[in-house]
């Protein structure tokens, strides 16, 4: 009714400063920390520990002078924190299980300073599964699904399915009535199949844990632990939600931010600390472990007892109402919807209402009270009808003239200048006025507006658009820039906001300017030329329809005949031939052997391939893939707004120091930090990078963790989205790795009076990025090999280009820039142009007909150097170069175009 929807109560901030030092006589170690931090102090011991350690390790504090008291069941928990909140307690000592109160039941942001955890919080599974508790199966089956053998995990996915939908969300009572039932193995109707479920998951992890390669694959595991313990075998896995909430009390949203807290682990486990450390990084990506130093931890009281102080005179009433709310209330404008949901959920589930049919997420980050939309793309574009193709010119000087977007609802077609669609009549019309009236109405409502659009020109331009539109109405207006869609960067955003930068969009207002008045002019003079309303023209898709019929007549002139040698090592040996070979074909079929004459064997370095930019990315999605050029943006756009890699519109190979860390903790742990070889891949500086993952998951792990819920994602991701991402990530962590040292065997050949080379890998001497990117190695070829099998044909030198060739050609030749490569490929599909066939592009006549008269008559103005040298011009309007000098002379041009 009210267009409104609340959020969780579960707020994701955290600002901890977590340290780690090995365990020692823990009650001597935990009774110096207390020493060292003072009063309001948590203590936690393992769940294993259990009770009855909390209340011994009290009583030798209390006994040391120290005011502690131990917070177990059979206690006055009331009174207890009563006293605690007070100051008569100093610490509270109590388990670290997920549900008690100790964890998740405290909120005093004015006493709790730090926690302290006698050990690593873990789950401890006996190997022998007396116990069936759902939850401890469902986390095991989760935690390692990656070291089951490929013949069981399809088993255990569904497994973890089932716990997922029918037992994960049950209402805490329910579970813990479900767990009582299991333990006393009762039969309950109401719960049938979830015991059903729990006991066919009890039966399955009996049998993995028998398999012999599971446990050599989880001896392996930098993760978990196999212990035994008094005679019986367990595992210990890390428990991450435990250890978030109970360090997440020494940390609380007050009206001056969100409160410092401390937290120290002793840890008794290395692997399951790692694994607790990484886990940690899934949640809160900005967080980590630091060896626990007297200094850096005195260092951080400070803070704390800062925000304490601050705490305990707000609540006195000590400080005037002024200055109890330096939250500031902001609003975030991204571009997509998608984009808006996944920085939402960051930090926890957000609140939802609705303005003018416009989403509106609410959060808190803890220094700003968030409201986040999306304008949908670009509000704004230059009108038809008025000036000079939407440009007003004025004693030389050009000013273009804007209107709102507008929408037919029925065909999908886009325009500005007119209230009907101008293509097939309809007056249902989405008019983009709306989404502007409602990011001015909440623009009012706020003390800062952000713009968050896209980290290139054309987002540059978006951010200026709306800037116009809410000038008069927004107190202060900033720009943010991120080129991940993470928790980390958009933080780091909120701190470093600047002012929009006019040169950027300069450039993009020139490129505009030039498409649409060299288009539209061109499109006139080829509609009337050829009858037909439905063709363009425009400077950059001309040169590069040339291109491909350049590359088609090659093609066509290209055949030749072929004889292929298959040997009995799988190698081919491949002879060319003008004419058709009859007579060696026929010597050729009688041989069945094929002698070497010369070997050389050599020592040689592979170094992997940089990481890829949007070109690089677009030519081997299409080659490995198969996916065209647009469908391979979508579904990067998808995977940036997702949160799960860079930018995707770069031409840099640059890799960050954040890059750096990602590629390095995936290989330490996955490989061996030996392998890792960090590499910047260049000395340019600048904000752009290569395209990469943001975060070191690979793709298997990413759908096991967005499957439990650890990541979320507004939008779901297909199959095709992990095929994109298994090939950006491999292919970046494969660039930070060491070079692959190989053996390599140089042979030639004889056959009758065929000579022919082969140049083999035949052994590898030092693995590197080939652990990612296998390397194919071949039988050592002996004095004569075997022919297996003898084929012959016709086949061309040269092939006509695919989606990904022709973007390479694009790089290379400075033609396009990485956010238009894909829409220059798609606009000449859409006119018909060019079709593919079985991948290759192949010129039309209508295309062929449309270039050969653009190019006569037009030959200079839509000429590879004339359309290169208007890039390089767009990139000196980047760097304050007059734009206006630049759209005079292309005014100029165009007026004596006929």
């Amino acid at each position: 009714i009210l267009n409104f929807s609340v959020g969780s109560s579960t707020i994701s901030f955290r600002n901890i400063e977590d340290f780690f030092l090995p365990k020692a006589e823990v009650n001597q170690q935990v009774l110096n920390l207390i020493k060292l931090l003072g009063k309001g102090g948590l203590v936690f011991v393992g769940i294993d520990e259990g009770s009855k350690f909390a209340e011994e390790l009290s009583s030798f504090l209390k006994k040391k002078g120290i005011k502690a008291e131990a917070f177990i069941s059979g206690k006055s928990k009331s009174e207890i924190l009563k006293k605690f909140s007070e100051g008569e307690i100093d610490v509270l000592v109590g388990v670290a299980s997920y549900y008690g109160i100790l964890v998740r039941g405290l909120d005093l942001p004015h006493v709790i300073r730090y926690a302290i955890f006698t050990s690593v919080p873990k789950f401890k599974f006996s190997l022998e599964f007396e116990e069936v508790r759902p939850f401890r199966l469902y986390v095991l089956l989760s935690d390692l699904l990656d070291y089951i053998p490929q013949s069981d995990r399809k088993r255990a996915l569904e497994l973890i399915q089932r716990f997922r939908n029918h037992i994960i969300n049950l209402e805490r009572e329910k579970l813990e009535k479900l767990t009582k039932i299991l333990e006393e193995r009762k039969e309950e109707k109401e719960f049938s199949f979830q015991i059903q479920i729990c006991k066919q998951a009890k039966e399955f992890l009996v049998e993995i844990f028998k398999k012999k390669e599971f446990l050599k694959n989880l001896e392996k595991s930098p993760y978990f632990s196999l212990k035994e313990i008094e005679g019986k075998k367990y595992i210990l896995l890390p428990d991450i939600r435990t250890y978030i909430q109970a360090s997440g009390r020494t940390s609380r949203l007050f009206a001056g931010g969100i409160s410092k807290g401390i937290s120290i682990v002793l840890v008794d486990e290395e692997k399951v600390f790692k694994g607790l450390e990484r886990q940690l990084r899934w949640f809160f990506e900005e967080s980590e472990f630091k060896e626990f130093k007297e200094k850096a931890v005195k260092k951080a009281l400070e803070e704390v007892d800062r925000d304490r102080n601050l705490v305990r005179k707000i609540i006195e009433g000590k400080i005037d109402l002024k200055f109890k709310d330096p939250i500031k209330s902001a609003l975030l404008i991204v571009e997509s919807p998608h984009k808006a949901e996944t920085i939402a959920n960051f930090f926890g589930k957000p609140s939802r209402r609705e303005v003018n049919g416009l989403n509106v997420y609410e959060i808190t980050t803890g220094n700003y009270s968030l409201s986040i939309v999306a304008s949908k793309g670009h509000i704004l574009d230059l009108v038809e009808d008025k000036g000079f193709y939407g440009v007003l010119i004025k004693n030389s000087k050009f000013t273009p003239i804007y209107d709102s977007i507008k929408k037919c609802l029925k065909c999908g077609y886009q325009f500005v200048s007119s209230n009907i669609c101008p293509k097939c009549k309809s007056k249902e019309i989405k008019d983009a006025r709306e989404r502007i009236e409602a990011i001015r109405e909440i623009a009012r409502e706020v003390d800062l507006v952000f713009l968050g659009t896209d980290p290139d020109t054309e987002g540059e331009k978006i951010s200026w658009d709306i800037f116009n539109i809410v000038k008069t109405c927004a107190k202060e207006v900033k720009r943010l820039e991120f080129h991940e869609v993470t928790r980390r960067a958009i933080k780091e955003a909120l701190e470093k906001f600047r002012e929009i930068d006019e040169n950027l969009v300069n450039a993009q207002i020139v490129r505009r300017i030039e498409d649409r008045w060299l288009g539209f002019k061109l499109s006139e003079i080829v509609q009337r030329r050829f009858r037909n309303k439905g063709l363009s023209a425009g400077r950059v898709q001309t040169p590069v329809l040339g291109w491909i019929i350049k590359r088609y007549d090659e093609y066509r002139k290209s055949w030749i005949f072929l004889i292929k040698i298959i040997l009995e090592n799988g190698q081919t040996l491949s002879f060319e031939f003008k004419k058709f070979p009859k007579e060696f074909l026929e010597k050729i079929k009688r041989n069945e052997f094929v002698e070497v004459v010369e070997e050389r064997i050599e020592e040689k370095e592979i170094s992997p391939l940089p990481p890829f930019t949007t070109d690089t990315m677009l030519s081997e999605a299409s080659k490995k893939l198969g996916f065209s050029a647009q469908k391979t943006m979508q579904l990067a756009q998808t995977l940036f707004e997702s949160g799960l890699i860079t930018y995707h519109r770069t031409d840099s190979v640059r890799v960050s120091e954040e890059g750096i860390r990602v590629a390095k903790e995936y290989i330490s742990d996955r490989f061996s930090p030996e392998v890792f070889k960090g590499r910047r891949w260049t000395k340019e500086k600048g904000a752009h990078e290569c395209i990469r993952p943001v975060k070191p998951i690979d793709s298997f792990e990413l759908r096991k963790l967005i499957r439990e819920g650890v990541i979320v994602r507004g939008k779901e991701l297909s199959l095709d989205h992990f095929k994109l991402y298994d090939l950006i990530f491999k292919r970046f962590i494969a660039s930070q790795m060491k070079e692959v040292r190989v053996k390599i065997q140089k042979v030639k050949v004889r056959m009758n009076e065929l000579i022919g080379e082969l140049e083999q890998i035949v052994e590898i001497l030092e693995h590197g990025f080939d652990l990612v990117y296998p390397l194919k190695v071949w039988d050592r070829l002996k004095k004569k090999i075997k022919i297996i099998d003898v084929k012959f044909g016709k086949q061309p030198k040269i092939l006509p280009f695919t989606q990904g060739e022709l973007i390479k050609e694009m790089r290379e030749k400075g033609i396009g820039r990485p956010s238009t490569y894909a829409t220059i490929l798609q606009k000449l599909f859409e006119r018909k142009y060019v079709i593919e066939r079985k991948g290759r592009i192949i010129p039309t006549l209508l295309g062929r007909k449309v270039f050969f008269f653009l190019s006569r008559r037009f030959g200079e103005i839509v000429s590879e150097e004339k359309t290169r040298e208007l890039e390089a011009k767009m990139d000196r309007i980047e760097e304050g170069y007059d734009y206006q000098k630049v759209l005079l002379e292309e005014y100029k041009l165009v007026r004596m175009l006929r």
